[in-house]
């Protein structure tokens, strides 16, 4: 479950979480099985954030930082995940169909049984995933 101190924060906008991660850079931020449905979380810094099992249907990710991020069993179908850094996250069993990933970074990402229908890779760097 979710560290509700860390949903608050995040729900209250990219300006207010992103200084929130710079004052706090050694925090590993807990969003596991939480709700984003259609959230603005664009140029969001997610570095290392577990977001597991989370549902992210349709939100928009464009040019946030997930490196590392933690996805597994994650709901992203039909998310804007355009110029987003996903290089090394765990996107095991997670459902992307539809998703844009547009000039995405893949790079070292966990991409096992993950549902890939219809996402648009186009400019993707996928070099090294699995």
């Amino acid at each position: 479950m979710a560290n509700s101190e860390h949903v608050a924060k995040l729900k209250e906008g990219v300006r207010a979480w992103n200084t929130w991660r710079q004052a706090n850079p050694d925090i590993q931020p807990d969003l596991a099985e939480s709700s984003f449905v259609m959230a603005e979380l664009n140029g969001m810094d997610l570095r290392w954030a577990d977001l597991s099992m989370s549902d992210l249907r349709g939100a928009n990710m464009r040019g946030a930082d997930l490196t590392g991020a933690e996805l597994y069993a994650s709901n992203m179908s039909g998310a804007n995940l355009s110029e987003a850094n996903l290089s090394m996250a765990d996107l095991r069993k997670t459902d992307m169909s539809g998703a844009s990933c547009l000039m995405a970074d893949l790079r070292g990402a966990n991409l096992r049984r993950a549902n890939l229908a219809q996402a648009n890779l186009q400019g993707a760097n996928l070099r090294g995933a699995d």
